[in-house]
């Protein structure tokens, strides 16, 4: 206004059209995730016996949440899910705000009430304290899901009283969950579902179950393809894993088998909950993506051309399929101390071979 000057703001705008889901661009900011925890507990507070909210919530904590903090230094912006985990931020933004809030919100998360009993969405460490028609109940959850996968409830009552606590079965896991009370079968129920236990409680009455996550390879549908390949993640139960220790991961199939056959490959790393050796690749493991932290210089292949790191699967075009399934633990966890996350690259082999938180107290 007067001074004759002009200020020109360029902006780069990023092409993110629907269900693109791009893995190279920095997108999927913290935020936004905490946004869609914080909706999805609204939807399930009006539909609390639908699975799928407690599932998003779940994977979101897990995978989002956590796999963001960058030590005690701060939180990150962007879920990086190719290349490498970008540093923290402590300068305010809205993912650091949002996403403390998240971090702070994790037990409310675990349970909720209804006037007839209570509902147990997610298996942490913790304890909860309610008045059921006027008698208060104590209800203590031991457990280290998802590093172990035994979970013991623990009801406490002054005197016996009637209350219907259902228990939910998560999308994930590998077939129906059997639910024990004081050692006697009490309930089953299919994945994606809650069992109810409704009964009159006593002092000391024990809840026991043993959850069965399933290893899944799942479908990347998103806009970063890779021409003749069909590209997966690789999830154990709610929990993304990322590859780490080679440039390059090679898994040999046989041609029909579906992509589930993944787990015929991998060994769990002995003392290691959560990681695992894939076999024919010495060195290389995959592990929980929130365990990662660090960051590395994109390597380069034998030509000197810079590798794409991924946290994906790839395989040939032909050995499309998928399980489409979705998929909270311990924050402020120590991660990898060098981690990239690569492309595993699943080839077929030639006919004849071998086949192949504590969160609340």
């Amino acid at each position: 206004m007067g001074t004759g000057r002009r200020l020109h703001l360029h902006h780069r705008v990023e092409r993110n059209p629907p269900d693109s889901n791009y893995l190279r661009q920095k997108l999927g900011e913290l935020c936004g995730s905490a946004f869609w925890v914080f909706l999805s507990q609204r939807f399930q507070m009006l539909h609390p016996e639908d699975e799928r909210f407690a599932a998003e919530i779940e994977n979101a904590i897990y995978n989002i949440g956590i796999a963001n903090q960058d030590g005690a230094f701060g939180l990150r912006y962007h879920t990086i899910l190719e290349g490498r985990k970008e540093k923290g931020f402590r300068v305010n933004t809205c993912c650091e705000g949002q996403g403390t809030r998240l971090l702070g919100s994790l037990p409310e998360h675990i349970y909720s009430l209804a006037a007839d009993g209570l509902y147990l969405h997610l298996y942490e460490p913790s304890s909860i304290r309610w008045n059921q028609d006027g008698a208060a109940l104590t209800l203590t959850v031991a457990t280290r899901f998802p590093f172990d996968t035994a979970v013991t409830a623990t009801l406490q009552t002054a005197s016996p009283v009637r209350s219907r606590i259902r228990v939910r079965v998560p999308v994930w896991a590998a077939g129906p969950l059997e639910l024990r009370v004081n050692g006697t079968p009490a309930g089953t129920g299919a994945p994606s579902r809650y069992v109810m236990l409704d009964r009159v409680w006593s002092d000391g009455d024990r809840i026991e179950f043993t959850l069965a996550p399933a290893l899944l390879a799942r479908r990347y549908t998103g806009a970063d393809q890779l021409p003749g390949k069909a590209r997966f993640s690789v999830e154990y139960g709610p929990i993304l894993l990322a590859a780490v220790g080679a440039s390059e991961v090679d898994l040999k199939v046989e041609p029909s088998a579906a992509p589930e056959s993944l787990a015929r490959l991998l060994d769990p790393v002995p003392g290691s909950p959560l990681h695992f050796n894939i076999r024919g690749n010495p060195g290389a493991r995959l592990m929980p993506y929130w365990q990662i932290e660090g960051e590395v210089p994109h390597l380069a292949d034998q030509n000197g051309r810079p590798l794409q790191d991924r946290a994906a699967l790839d395989l040939p075009e032909s050995r499309r399929g998928s399980r489409d399934r979705t998929g909270m633990g311990l924050p402020r966890l120590r991660g990898h101390d060098s981690f990239i996350p690569h492309r595993l690259l699943i080839h077929k082999r030639s006919p004849g071979l071998l086949p192949s938180m504590r969160t609340c107290s």
